[in-house]
């Protein structure tokens, strides 16, 4: 099928247990804006690694829900929107393999200067995180449908605070001003 508007050059195919993203002049491409889950056209097949190397832009939602266990982001794709990986609930591992636009630590992504955190996986185990005293940002989703995190501790910084494993938002105060995460 197409991903977007089939005279944008860009086709998905399942291979396998991989969904496939190519081009057909070699370039990466963006893939087309989705505004719900319900939109995405691949939504349905059964798949658990996805080829994102002819990829530039990963449109908002665009995986949600599916049944991801790894994501490699490769050095061409530049921007992730929202919910992206939300709800993916066997995703435990994300890396980063080049460029200059996304990180990984931990198997959690973040911008390449980590101060923005974008996913941390649905399916990430553990008990505890801690933020790194990099972030200052934090991704509207960024820990949507996660299940297994009981406490975030804030390894430093005033953009966040962490008490009794909750994460607030301080804005350079020494209290709280607004709720970020509370764990289950």
């Amino acid at each position: 099928g197409y991903c977007g508007n089939p005279s944008e050059n860009m086709k998905y195919y399942l291979d396998g247990t991989t969904l496939r993203f190519v081009s057909y002049d070699g370039s990466s491409q963006t893939m087309a804006t989705y505004s719900s889950d319900y939109y995405i056209p691949w939504k349905n097949y059964n798949y658990n690694t996805v080829d994102l190397s002819m990829v530039s832009e990963i449109s908002p939602y665009a995986f949600f829900g599916s049944h991801l266990t790894n994501v490699a982001i490769p050095s061409t794709v530049t921007s992730i929107g929202t919910f992206a990986f939300g709800n993916c609930q066997s995703l435990t591992n994300i890396t980063v393999t080049g460029g200059t636009s996304f990180a990984a630590d931990g198997n959690v992504l973040y911008n390449y200067g980590k101060t923005n955190l974008i996913c941390y996986p649905a399916g990430k185990t553990g008990y505890n995180y801690e933020l790194p005293s990099t972030v200052t940002a934090i991704t509207s989703g960024a820990f949507a449908y996660e299940r297994y995190l009981k406490t975030i501790t804030v390894a430093g910084g005033t953009a966040f605070m962490a008490i009794d494993g909750v994460l607030y938002g301080q804005n350079g105060s020494s209290t709280p001003t607004s709720l970020i995460y509370y764990p289950s």
